[in-house]
């Protein structure tokens, strides 16, 4: 033993016999993915898990000195191309994105520039992220009654109030304000309640049964007459005229205006 240390010491027999032990291990490492390591296989999968394809001999580590460099910027630059065109075509479509989403996308951005990446989301991004809170259950039902009314576009039925939920609403009330909506409640267009106007009668109007007025108080300030007695008479271009046909009556009152 001494002639084999050469007096190097018991450290040194321990090396020997590991490197011993090593050679007559006859079994092959395997990675993680499965092959060989350092086989062709192993760096296929490599590059497969990298670059989310199979790459041609040409450009690949097998083949003795691919140009990654190159080749990864590709792929980055396809991922961003790809990212600017999806963002743009929701823009498009008026869809939304939520404020978390908003910033991941950013991060990938960022992310994506700092590999050398040339690419421009953060505006496009601030458009889409206009998601409207509230209460996701009342919004849905609003969903479903305008999707049953078939009012406008069809509405996703997800509780978010966006774009295109406000442009149906906004045709809903137009639709209704404009009598083109069949409705099952009587809806008080006057706003009584701000405005201090109701629905009257004059003295004639109640002996006919009448509600022909609109009151502002107990006194009358538009007045419809559908049924004249010929006892009303009007200065018409200068000359004293009865008013023996159906008509209304505007009475001035006090805070009214030109009309």
């Amino acid at each position: 033993m001494e002639g084999v240390s050469q007096r190097k010491g018991r450290n040194f027999l321990r090396h020997v016999l590991e490197v011993y032990q090593d050679e007559q291990d006859t079994s092959v490492p395997i990675g993680s993915n499965g092959a060989a390591i350092g086989s062709g296989d192993y760096l296929q999968r490599i590059e497969r898990d990298v670059f989310l394809s199979d790459l041609s001999m040409m450009y690949s580590a097998r083949f003795g000195s691919p140009d990654y460099t190159s080749l990864l910027r590709d792929f980055l630059d396809s991922i961003a191309h790809t990212m600017e065109q999806d963002l743009l075509r929701n823009e498009r479509e008026n869809n939304y994105i939520t404020d978390e989403t908003a910033s991941i996308l950013k991060k990938a951005g960022q992310d994506l520039s700092r590999c050398g990446v040339t690419i421009s989301i953060d505006s496009t991004v601030d458009k889409l992220a206009w998601f409207v809170g509230g209460d996701p259950a009342k919004i849905r039902k609003l969903q479903s009654k305008l999707n049953e009314m078939h009012v406008g576009e069809h509405l996703t039925e997800d509780g978010v109030y966006g774009v295109k939920t406000l442009r149906a609403w906004e045709s809903f009330l137009n639709r209704l304000e404009n009598g083109t909506f069949p409705s099952l409640v009587w809806i008080d267009l006057l706003q009584s309640k701000k405005t201090g106007i109701t629905i009257g009668h004059t003295k004639n109007g109640g002996l006919e049964g009448v509600s022909n007025a609109l009151m502002l108080g107990k006194r009358p300030y538009i007045q419809f007459t559908p049924i004249p007695t010929g006892t009303e008479t009007a200065w018409i271009r200068g000359k004293k005229t009865p008013i023996d046909y159906p008509h209304v009556n505007f009475d001035s009152v006090a805070d009214s205006n030109a009309l």
